[in-house]
């Protein structure tokens, strides 16, 4: 029976690998591109909030760390002249150096008081990016440099001047995030980190030091949120801090509930694919239609799948049961 399930779980996986591979050539309209890029920064946050949550951790300040991956890399690129390329991964060493130092202090909270803490924080990062000029002030920054042409085996020289091609970019990181988190959540350090949510006392007493394991787990989270920060900097080309605003960090929470916890890697992406498919759609009708949608949204799932999409099929076969009372 495991053998079974593993097997269609790698048939899923293997599958979706695919269709995100083939995504552009299906719909090569760059509209329609530029929403799966989307689609993927969104899956990218969803899954490290997932992952902050395996912890028993309620984060509400990821858009903060998405911000501080897009500013690092836009001024070390624009100011200093380093490779936009280069600057992915510095985005996501200064997003998860600070993630660091701030874990140590603030994930020793628990409860309500942490989200407060970190809703706090991505308001605090978006005011000093309005406040400083060096960070552009409200006007942001602009003509960020784009991504410097690659000579890639069997294809030649490749410009990354087109959503087509930031598209695979963003694949790239994409694959790399959700394999990473995927990994940890299905280890041993994944198996800590359910412990911990569980029943921290417990697993302390067993020899587990809660706050690393907490600090391990949210660096990795925001690390990644930085990188793909950094990648939305070298692919709009600017800035602008009124992007990052709290409203974005509850879209992160909304996006990563209607996914499901069940699976980091799976729950992140299907919440994020779908939600901003649909936002996009209805942006295009009406954009006042967005906060109903996302109100309904959080009312349906609350009531009917707690436990996000990923829950759907065991819900179904619940409410199709037969009932197994005597009938009088």
């Amino acid at each position: 029976m495991n053998f079974i399930k593993k097997y269609s779980r790698g048939i899923i996986i293997f599958t979706i690998f695919i269709l995100l591979i083939i995504l552009p050539l299906i719909f090569p309209n760059p509209a329609h591109i530029g929403m799966f890029i989307g689609c993927g920064v969104a899956s990218i946050l969803a899954m490290g909030w997932l992952l902050i949550l395996r912890i028993g951790c309620l984060s509400l300040g990821q858009v903060a760390f998405l911000a501080i991956g897009a500013y690092t890399s836009a001024l070390l690129s624009q100011k200093i002249g380093i490779s936009p390329w280069i600057g992915l991964i510095c985005g996501g060493v200064v997003a998860g150096l600070i993630a660091l130092g701030m874990g140590v202090v603030v994930l020793k909270i628990r409860g309500l008081s942490l989200a407060i803490i970190t809703f706090a924080f991505a308001e605090v990062i978006r005011l000093i990016f309005s406040a400083l000029e060096i960070f552009g002030g409200h006007g942001g920054i602009m003509e960020i440099p784009r991504y410097n042409p690659l000579p890639i085996p069997f294809l030649g020289r490749i410009q990354f001047d087109s959503p087509f091609s930031n598209y695979y970019i963003m694949f790239f990181i994409l694959t790399v995030s959700a394999s990473f988190m995927w990994r940890m959540d299905n280890s041993a350090i994944g198996r800590i980190f359910k412990s911990l949510s569980q029943n921290e006392e417990l697993a302390q007493s067993l020899g587990v030091y809660p706050l690393k394991y907490k600090v391990i787990n949210f660096t990795t989270a925001c690390f990644f949120a930085g990188m793909a920060g950094a990648f939305t900097a070298h692919y709009y080309g600017c800035l602008y801090p009124g992007s990052y605003s709290v409203h974005h960090s509850v879209i992160v929470q909304i996006q990563a509930t209607v996914g499901g916890s069940a699976s980091v890697a799976l729950g992140g992406l299907l919440g994020g694919f779908i939600m901003v498919m649909i936002e996009s759609w209805l942006l295009n009708i009406d954009p006042r239609w967005v906060y109903i949608f996302y109100g309904s949204v959080i009312i349906l799932i609350t009531f009917f799948l707690p436990d996000g999409l990923l829950s759907l099929h065991r819900q179904v076969r619940n409410w199709t049961k037969p009932s197994t009372g005597n009938n009088k």
